[in-house]
């Protein structure tokens, strides 16, 4: 059972995006090294380095990622919900209706997760740790009304660490560990 979520109520973003940002400039100055280091090197060794390196970037982005989701910082609240529907005096949050403002988005954000099988005005009913379609969560709700049932996610929800960046990340690494072995 989860917390019911309400207007006013919290949402909150992680920090994974400043955690990959960390990993990945110590994984390409981790490659980048690696690859100065062993020009010298045998063509096997230099090989088996590179792969190494590769390797070690990567999951230095991938930890970085990981440590950073585990803090979250609050980034706005829910600025509307249901127009009968109340919990504690205050209206209930639905999915697709209800919109919060996150200060680290522009426009309207829409609740995109909710209960699989509990309805508010005929939507699904949001609760503390559903998804906004910017990333975010909801991260706090009515501290003595639960809802039950299933999560899913009625609406597409963006990842806190956009493609484009993933991608410019690895070509970064290639681009490091390709300098290196140049220079």
């Amino acid at each position: 059972m989860f917390e019911a979520a309400r207007f006013g109520d919290e949402i909150s973003h992680t920090g994974a995006l400043g955690g990959f940002l960390i990993g990945a400039v110590l994984g390409i100055a981790l490659i980048a090294t690696v690859a100065i280091a062993t020009f010298t090197c045998g063509f096997g060794v230099a090989l088996l380095a590179g792969l190494a390196a590769g390797v070690g970037g990567s999951l230095l982005t991938a930890a970085g990622e990981a440590i950073g989701s585990m803090f979250s910082s609050p980034s706005g609240t829910i600025l509307t919900a249901s127009p009968n529907v109340y919990i504690n005096n205050r209206k209930a949050a639905h999915v697709e209706k209800s919109i919060g403002a996150c200060e680290k988005h522009p426009g309207p954000i829409r609740i995109a997760e909710g209960s699989t099988n509990v309805f508010i005005n005929s939507v699904a009913a949001a609760r503390k740790g559903d998804k906004l379609t910017c990333g975010a969560t909801i991260s706090s709700g009515s501290n003595n009304v639960f809802i039950g049932g299933g999560r899913y996610r009625y609406l597409p929800v963006d990842d806190e660490i956009p493609g484009w960046l993933r991608t410019t990340v690895d070509v970064l690494m290639a681009v490091a560990g390709a300098a290196g072995g140049i220079a």
